[in-house]
């Protein structure tokens, strides 16, 4: 589905992302564990938590 010429994916694909940053707190994604937050980027990603909801010990920084 294309919304403002975007298309959605219905899940994120593991393992592809330089950067990944949680700005809204869905609950599909406030169950990750640091395995599962770290398994979403590439080695060496940039994981940033706006919402402070995942463990402290997965992302690089949080507000």
């Amino acid at each position: 589905m294309a919304r403002h010429g975007v298309d959605l994916l219905p899940a994120p694909r593991m393992g592809s992302y330089d950067a990944v940053i949680l700005a809204v707190a869905h609950d599909a994604y406030r169950g990750y564990d640091a395995a599962q937050v770290r398994a979403l980027g590439r080695a060496g990603a940039a994981v940033y938590d706006v919402k402070s909801v995942w463990p402290r010990e997965a992302v690089d920084e949080r507000l």
